[in-house]
């Protein structure tokens, strides 16, 4: 049998480029190298060259006690180790090269050439459809991949996805997938953006583009001079506009992180880099009550201008296209965390004293886990959970960033955890995977065949997962409060499996209703007087884009039932306005 084997992609298996034994070439498809592989293998097999040129792999055992010591081995010896680890998917690299043959009637030959495929590289820089689709948003997927250049990534797949259409035109009339069909719509899309509104293509990539170059300029001018621009920056205004007539983008949120610094500190060097805070009052009804006013002032927010929310109290808006963004100081140096309203309200929901025990089930990238530290004051223990390796790794960088010290994190399944090792935990924040159907960053690019799409079997799965991580957390013994949360609008994800908690939990646990007069926008859906009497569903709320100009949330506080009133309202969060 051969030590090493080498074949070109496109003969992989037929016929091999080269064959090495024990450090020695013995057998090459290129003639020029023949000879000089002759000599090689002469100078090599001479002396103690044999012992230099190649490694003797043992078991670990036997290198820990030296055992090859007395084998009067001369190779250089190393243990085997991590073999038990290697999978098909992470660690072998599909070859699905394929020849490509011509016939040249001028020379009268046959010319054998190759196609390159679309390969897993491209597969992890283009998240685009199906992965948003099942596996989670464009940031969270980005975020896990081995890519160096994180953000350009971003920036580059989020235009991409914002001119698909524009890119499908162009596309199309250049006919360059007829061409280069191995490269697939979406990395099509990609290329074409990059090389005629970006930076320009490299890489293995370039010699298609170079072929097709031609016709995507040509293509390009002719929709250019379709709709009347002079500049290829005016026809993506274009499409901006188009855009903008039947979607909405999101206000930026930003968290104020006070674990080093003071809230005025932070505000105060904001506003010394020439940023603006805009007062109003925040105790108006029509400003707390309702949202159109609401929405109304944060769309006349200039570039370099915030406001501070109107519920909770560390956390400042920005208009989407303002000025500020992640490579700003006080988001490097952990003052700022850029989150989502609705995410904010989960651990305000669960509000636990200062030296409490809690656990996050589901913590990364820990986003809201950072927000417990801020509530806990650093003090007491968060013990963090997550059943993904690459997303601890990220949430590990992300708390140490924002100057958390009191979380153990954990890469294991919540499911897995005893509980009777968790005697102290008094709180339990259980945001679950879900669908993730409420996320406006999955349906804001125009891609209508995401919107409103309902995977009923992906949805039974989940519900079954929701439901037995909650009952779970429920089985925990001195467990005095549960926040269960989503990032779902689908009732099967959110009432349904509180429903089914309650049912079985031998009436150990009730709902609490959740910021009761200051939360008015949306509450839990109640298809009966059993939900809305015995249950108290509306004691849940919902966020949405519509009403509150966020993700869509679905959060449920359940608190140990104490057999007092069950209209017990909760006490209002001293972070919740």
């Amino acid at each position: 049998m051969a030590d090493l084997v080498v074949w070109r992609p496109e003969f992989f298996g037929t016929k091999p480029e080269m064959i090495i034994k024990g450090g020695q070439i013995v057998s090459s498809s290129n003639k020029k190298s023949v000879v000089l592989d002759k000599d090689a293998q002469l100078l090599g097999t001479c002396g103690k060259s044999p012992c230099a040129n190649s490694v003797l792999f043992i078991s670990k055992a036997s290198y820990e006690i030296g055992a090859t010591n007395t084998y009067g081995i001369c190779k250089h010896v190393e243990p085997i180790r991590d073999c038990r680890s290697l999978n098909r998917t992470q660690h072998m690299y599909p070859i699905n090269f394929s020849p490509r043959i011509a016939y040249s009637s001028s020379t009268a030959k046959n010319i054998l050439n190759y196609t390159e495929p679309e390969t897993n590289q491209s597969k992890q820089l283009l998240p685009i459809k199906e992965d948003i689709k099942n596996q989670g948003s464009i940031q969270s997927l980005i975020g896990q991949s081995n890519c160096q250049h994180k953000n350009s990534l971003t920036c580059l797949i989020m235009k991409t996805l914002s001119y698909k259409k524009l890119l499908d035109k162009i596309i199309k009339r250049s006919k360059m997938l007829e061409k280069e069909k191995f490269l697939g719509d979406k990395l099509a899309q990609l290329l074409v953006y990059d090389v005629l509104f970006g930076m320009g293509v490299r890489g293995k990539f370039k010699s298609a583009i170079k072929r097709n170059y031609d016709n995507l300029v040509e293509a390009c001018d002719y929709y250019m001079n379709r709709y009347q621009v002079d500049k290829r920056d005016d026809l993506l205004k274009i499409f901006d506009e188009k855009q903008a007539a039947h979607t909405s983008t999101k206000p930026k949120y930003i968290f104020i992180n006070q674990l080093i610094l003071k809230k005025k500190e932070i505000l105060q060097k904001l506003m010394d880099d020439s940023f603006e805070m805009v007062e109003y009052d925040r105790k108006s009804e029509s400003y707390r009550k309702t949202n159109d006013q609401f929405k109304e002032l944060i769309d006349s927010l200039g570039n370099n201008q915030f406001i501070r929310d109107n519920h909770v109290k560390n956390l400042i808006i920005f208009k989407h296209d303002a000025s500020i963004n992640k490579n700003y100081s006080l988001f490097n140096e952990g003052h700022f965390l850029q989150i989502d309203k609705s995410s904010c309200l989960v651990p305000l929901a669960l509000d636990p004293e200062p030296e409490s025990h809690v656990i996050d089930g589901a913590s990364a990238p820990g986003n809201k886990t950072i927000l417990l530290a801020n509530i806990l004051k650093n003090t007491g223990l968060i013990h963090a959970f997550d059943i993904d390796e690459k997303r601890v790794k990220l949430m590990q960088s992300n708390i140490k960033q924002h100057h958390v010290t009191n979380v153990r994190l954990k890469c294991m399944d919540f499911l897995q955890t005893e509980y009777l090792k968790y005697d102290r935990v008094s709180h339990i924040m259980l945001d679950v995977p879900c669908s993730g159907s409420g996320m406006t960053n999955r349906l804001k690019f125009g891609d209508t065949e995401l919107e409103n799409t309902k995977d009923e079997n992906r949805l039974w799965k989940l519900e079954a997962l929701q439901r037995r991580m909650l009952v779970h957390a429920m089985s925990f013994p001195n467990v005095k409060k549960i926040v269960y949360s989503t990032c779902s609008i689908h009732p099967e994800e959110d009432e349904n499996v509180v429903r089914y908690a309650l049912k079985n939990c031998d009436d150990r646990f009730k709902l609490v209703n959740l910021f009761p007069d200051k939360w008015s926008y949306g509450r839990g859906i109640c298809l009966d007087d059993v939900d809305k009497n015995e249950l108290h569903l509306d004691y849940c709320i919902r966020t949405s884009f519509e009403s509150n100009y966020t993700n869509g949330f679905f959060i449920a506080s359940f608190e140990l039932n104490q057999n007092d009133d069950l209209n017990q309202e909760m006490e209002t969060s001293q972070n919740f306005e």
